[in-house]
């Protein structure tokens, strides 16, 4: 596709969302173009009785293709990861209903496309939308086999905690998976893990201790094993802290202290 250069190109964008906003307008703007270039190829394909799901490796999987590059994705492939991008971008300019309408529309497309879907249950979350929130991360936990987002455990942590009525099942839809998930990473964390592999599994880990850490606390009451699971959290999440610089560090507090003084 002609827009597939630029697509690429995009995914600077990707590490830009937090900039404080000086690329949003841009990026807006032109992924509002290759979205609007992509429909119409799409359009076009449907009226010729074409396919639109099948990658260019083969797969006819939409989710499978949330790791290729763009230029390798099938149509719908590649337009789910531009309204992903453009829902990203709005919700980090604070424009929640756009961002919900954006993963929205990727939805229309693909029902599970797991990035949309966690996505938009962070930003239902946001407006208050709990129930819908509740839905589309369970959405996701189910279908991530991957466990690409494991911040939607920590999405539906808080639902629970706010308001546990919105998610049918209660506590019990997250802790009964948590309850075998959690061995499992826990055994894969070896002496001879890659580096990538430990960052990996002790974030995850730091996650779905805490998530258990807040259903004890405020559900069952059970405060040992609460603070069991909350140094559990404490242990991953340190585990992959770099080491302490001090030298580096005293340098920079020094050059704070000369710009207040």
């Amino acid at each position: 596709y002609k827009a597939v250069a630029l697509a690429d190109a995009l995914r600077l964008f990707d590490v830009q969302y937090h900039d404080g906003g000086t690329f949003q307008e841009e990026a807006i703007e032109t992924y509002r173009k290759i979205i609007q270039q992509s429909v119409n190829k799409r359009e076009q394909l449907l009226s010729n009785g074409e396919e639109t799901n099948r990658s260019l490796s083969g797969t006819v999987d939409v989710n499978e293709e949330i790791m290729m590059e763009y230029s390798a994705r099938s149509i719908d492939g590649f337009l789910c990861a531009l309204y992903s991008a453009l829902g990203k971008t709005y919700f980090m300019a604070n424009m929640f209903e756009k961002a919900y309408d954006s993963y929205t529309k990727c939805l229309d497309i693909e029902p599970y496309y797991i990035d949309a879907l966690n996505s938009r249950g962070s930003t239902a979350l946001i407006l208050g939308r709990y129930e819908q929130a509740a839905k589309d991360f369970l959405a996701c936990i189910k279908r991530d086999r991957m466990r690409l987002f494991n911040d939607a455990f920590t999405g539906m942590e808080r639902i629970l905690e706010a308001q546990e009525d919105a998610v049918p099942g209660g506590w019990n839809t997250i802790t009964t998976i948590l309850d075998s998930l959690i061995p499992q990473l826990e055994s894969k964390m070896t002496p001879s893990s890659t580096q990538q592999e430990k960052k990996y599994l002790a974030g995850a880990l730091n996650r779905f201790h805490h998530v258990m850490f807040t259903y004890h606390d405020v559900k069952t009451k059970d405060r040992p094993e609460a603070w069991r699971h909350l140094t559990e959290s404490f242990k991953h999440k340190m585990s992959i802290l770099p080491p302490w610089q001090a030298g580096s560090e005293m340098m920079k507090t020094q050059q704070q202290k000369q710009v207040f003084t």
